[in-house]
């Protein structure tokens, strides 16, 4: 029998109102070592505020802590689940918006909340066969995935590489995608997947800045060459001399201190391998001279044994996500 929510989750939360102040909310979260807190009237959930509000909003910010209100900073669009749900829909919300806990409802009031250590546990203990084994499967990954400090690696390292599953590839790219605009001021973004002005609207949804960003689309075979305000258009992705080209110019300009590529696996639709391979030599050989970090994205099912033995070589920094036994939380 699937087990619910309410059987899995935890009825002790540790919450605050929207008028203490963030000073009392990173106490509370340092004592218990929480990540986040949940911001309550009564039962009735009104927000969260986690340790990457405190940081952005108020230290980076150079605000007084004392004297800043939590309902100033939190987060007011909070995603919970109610407790007659099943463990899968839990899940599933989980690997939908890349988190590792849901603030728990009864009849729209809080009565708890669930981690994905609690659905782990449950499912290692053989207590639920109503998760699919691929569900579970990706909840441990995104646990995983969670256990990378992604700003500190960015920092750390020139060349990153990152394989990710098909099925996790919109979370996961949103979230790398997000942590090199924190740490890398102007940016090249190569985009084979999407074009930018799709791009754009996704990093405004999850809160990104595009203006950092100049992106060089090459996402279509039936575009027009041509450069906008931050953008430029490349006719086709199968033309990857015009890319390199592209990337050349701006690179030229030296006023970018990063690069990202999504994704070199899919100019394996467009050329052969050994070309691809070929242009990726070059490309970080240019990046490593001119100093500028680069992210490449990967899709997991696209990539070739040959090309990702080139791309680890290549990087300071490779992770596949979904093998990568070390990555923990």
């Amino acid at each position: 029998m699937a087990l619910t929510v309410r059987d899995e989750m935890n009825r002790n939360v540790k919450t605050l109102g929207p008028d203490n102040t963030v000073k009392e909310a990173s106490e509370k979260m340092s004592k218990y070592w929480m990540g986040s807190i949940v911001i309550v009237e009564g039962r009735k959930i009104v927000g969260i505020i986690t340790e990457r509000d405190i940081l952005s909003k108020i230290v980076v910010a150079g605000k007084d802590p004392e004297k800043t209100k939590i309902r100033d900073i939190m987060s007011k669009n909070v995603i919970t689940i109610e407790e007659t749900k099943e463990l899968s829909e839990a899940v599933k919300l989980m690997k939908e918006n890349d988190i590792k806990k849901l603030p728990v409802t009864k009849r729209g009031l809080l009565s708890g909340i669930i981690t994905t250590t609690d659905i782990i546990t449950a499912m290692n203990n053989g207590a639920d066969d109503g998760v699919k084994l691929d569900s579970y499967r990706d909840l441990k990954i995104l646990v995983r995935r969670h256990g990378i400090d992604l700003r500190q690696e960015i920092q750390n390292n020139d060349i990153l590489t990152f394989v990710i599953p098909n099925a996790l590839y919109p979370t996961d790219s949103i979230s790398i995608f997000k942590a090199v605009s924190e740490v890398v001021p102007q940016c090249l973004f190569v985009t084979v997947n999407k074009p930018h002005f799709s791009l754009k609207k996704i990093l405004s949804k999850h809160g990104i800045n595009a203006d950092g960003f100049f992106f060089i689309d090459a996402s279509s075979e039936e575009g027009e060459s041509g450069e906008g305000e931050n953008f430029e258009h490349v006719k086709s992705p199968a033309n990857i001399t015009e890319i390199m080209m592209a990337i050349d110019k701006k690179l030229d300009e030296k006023k970018y201190f990063g690069l990202i590529f999504d994704s070199v696996s899919t100019l394996l639709t467009y050329q052969k391998e050994e070309i691809v391979t070929r242009f990726v030599h070059s490309l970080v050989n240019k990046l490593r001279e001119r100093h500028v970090k680069a992210v490449f994205l990967c899709t997991k099912e696209d990539m070739n044994t040959s090309l990702m033995k080139n791309l680890n070589m290549l990087a300071d920094y490779s992770v596949d996500i979904e093998k990568r036994g070390d990555i923990s939380s």
